[in-house]
């Protein structure tokens, strides 16, 4: 006998349905010996956690310990991806690499860690399995750190796809079970959880993009293989601690039948024009950090050492406003209410991108040779990000009440499809730049280094557009989902 999920009927020596009372059980309900130590178990009926079970404090103490090490998984896993963004100068300088293959470099990352994602989801979903969240963590830390052995391009993508591939995987059912888990260790609910969630992913991004390029030119690249140690490590935590946790609502099957078919369509839909929007965004983001390595080297046109360390302060100071605009946006934005504050977000944030090589410049001429010189451009591309990242744990928690049955896959079409899509950015970059490659870009005036920003912002606009056309029932009505 199978599940709906493809797992098996009894999982664990527990019939199906049936699942860990520290999970779900509220006081009075529990069995076992009274200190709550023993393996004990109730069938939860089919309904979703009530106020009291929330509310209980042994439920609470074990999704707390639960939810905040997937936190502090997430900012692990991040550290290492952005390594090939805030290294591109020096990776470049180093292999010797050729305009297309600096663009392919920064297409690869979205491309292999987006692309396979919904494949690692539905294999989540119908296996009813959490393997991917250690396994995607040990590939990417081992890989990526690895990247300093690379004698040439090949080795260096090679390291790159799988490495990617991996911090990929993990995401989706991090992603789920941050949502799931989340609910019940902090007050304000799923979407708050999420964007704490991907705070700390930002965190680790930032960490990675300052990291790397210290360390490797202080050090060497080769000793960026030493980073690959913590996320060995984190690997196997992960899998001792949550390989029994479920990732999705208790009740998803009596949610998933009690909505109709044209109710069903319409929640679809309404996934898929979020994804589409997404897919903009996440290439805005791709491409504001590639913009920002134009800008970098412009600045430092002959000092490879120096450009690094600026583009890698600047994706800091972006990643660490990604974090902070999720918190602000999930804070604000009500479950149900999503559909005005984002396109409004979306908005504010292609003004701000637009912008930045005016505000950076500005910043370099007013302070030039002083402290204060390159600090504008740090904060306008701390703000920048609310334009392409404030959106995205609010979707993906809209994403997850609209089809509460699939929570793992729609995070991977939410985030991974994005990612994926944005490896055009590097491409679509010289249509803005009037045809020059990324790689000889910070040669070009001022002017038309700005039109890159801008023509990124754009993109910010027309997914906008996209959430205007959402229909704004169908999200209230997954409000309290």
């Amino acid at each position: 006998m199978s599940n709906e999920s493809g797992g098996s009927a009894v999982r664990d020596g527990l019939p199906f349905g049936v699942t860990e009372a520290a999970d779900i059980a509220p006081p009075g309900e529990r069995f076992g010996s009274p200190s709550g130590n023993d393996r004990v178990v109730v069938a939860h009926m089919g309904r979703a956690p009530s106020v009291a079970e929330r509310a209980n404090p042994e439920v609470r103490a074990v999704a707390r310990k639960r939810y905040w090490l997937l936190n502090a998984s997430h900012t692990l896993v991040d550290v290492y991806p952005i390594f090939f963004v805030s290294l591109i100068v020096l990776l470049t300088n180093r292999l010797d690499l050729a305009a297309w293959q600096v663009a392919t470099v920064f297409a690869l990352t979205p491309i292999f860690s987006g692309a396979l994602q919904p494949f690692f989801a539905i294999l989540t979903d119908r296996r009813d399995t959490r393997i991917c969240g250690p396994l995607g963590m040990f590939l990417g830390a081992v890989c990526i750190s690895s990247i300093g052995f690379a004698q040439n391009f090949w080795q260096l993508i090679a390291l790159q796809i799988v490495g990617v591939i991996g911090t990929g995987m993990y995401h989706p059912i991090a992603a789920a079970l941050a949502g799931q888990v989340g609910t019940r260790a902090i007050a304000r609910g799923r979407g708050w959880a999420l964007a704490i969630f991907f705070t700390f992913g930002m965190l680790g991004q930032a960490m990675g993009a300052q990291m790397a390029p210290t360390i490797a030119t202080r050090y060497g690249l080769e000793s960026l293989a030493l980073l690959a140690i913590p996320g060995v490590i984190a690997a196997v935590g992960l899998h001792v601690l949550l390989r029994h946790v479920p990732h999705r609502h208790e009740n998803h099957r009596d949610l998933h039948a009690s909505i109709g078919d044209a109710e069903s369509r319409k929640r679809w839909r309404a996934v898929l024009t979020i994804c589409a929007a997404n897919c903009l965004l996440y290439t805005v983001n791709i491409g504001v950090f590639a913009m920002l390595s134009v800008w970098a080297k412009s600045q430092h046109p002959t000092s490879t050492d120096a450009a690094t360390k600026l583009h890698g302060t600047l994706v800091a100071f972006a990643t660490v406003g990604m974090g902070l605009a999720g918190l602000f946006a999930s804070r604000v934005i009500r479950p149900g209410k999503e559909k005005w504050p984002i396109v409004a977000l979306c908005v504010v944030g292609a003004l701000l991108a637009s912008s930045f090589g005016f505000v950076g410049d500005f910043g370099v001429r007013v302070g030039a040779g002083t402290f204060w010189a390159f600090w504008p451009a740090y904060a306008w591309a701390a703000i920048t990000a609310v334009g392409f990242f404030a959106t995205m744990p609010v979707s993906i928690a809209l994403g997850q009440r609209l089809l509460p049955g699939r929570t793992g896959l729609v995070s991977s079409l939410l985030m991974g499809v994005g990612w994926a899509f944005s490896a055009s950015a590097p491409f679509i970059a010289p249509l803005f730049l009037g045809g020059v490659s990324l790689r000889d870009a910070y040669m070009l005036p001022k002017w038309r280094i700005d039109m890159g920003f801008v023509g990124f912002a754009a993109l910010a606009i027309l997914a906008a557009a996209l959430y205007l056309t959402i229909d704004r029932k169908v999200v209230e009505r997954a409000a309290t989902e």
